[in-house]
């Protein structure tokens, strides 16, 4: 991933969460929505009610085609969302948690939920899984060696 478009996403995501910071009233939100218009590479964030948060072009995703949004862009938002996290940049919002960052379409349909935000629970998605069945065949494998 681009530098410069982690950058721009974590600014974008950032700006959109502004106007829920410790000093406003508290909201209760179930979902951040984020929507690409791949012809553009317009993303837009959403909140519940179909406000807009916020919106960014980033030129890297103009013309992205379905494939490439499985490939591109669903792992550069998940990674840029963990990295914020990992920060504590969604510690101190005005937001009930938990809360989503949820992919959609053009008919709010869900493609990709990317991150849960949550102080009690921890998720595990497919990354953490991914590659276990090779693991463990490896590992049961060792024992019997032995």
């Amino acid at each position: 991933m681009h530098s410069d478009t982690s950058t721009t996403l974590e600014q974008a995501i950032s700006q959109a969460l502004s106007g829920y910071t410790a000093e406003t009233d508290f909201e209760v939100i179930t979902d951040i929505h984020l929507h690409l218009d791949a012809d553009s590479g317009t993303l837009t964030l959403y909140d519940d009610n179909d406000m807009e948060l916020h919106h960014v072009i980033i030129d890297e995703w103009i013309d992205t085609d379905a494939d490439e949004c499985q490939t591109i862009v669903i792992p550069q938002l998940s990674s840029v969302l963990r990295t914020m996290a990992d920060a504590h940049c969604f510690d101190h919002l005005s937001i009930a948690k938990p809360f989503s960052f949820v992919l959609e379409d053009e008919e709010h349909e869900t493609i990709e939920e990317l991150y849960i935000v949550d102080d009690d629970n921890i998720y595990i998605t497919g990354d953490l899984l991914a590659g276990i069945d090779t693991e463990l065949d490896q590992f049961f494998q060792q024992l019997m060696e032995e």
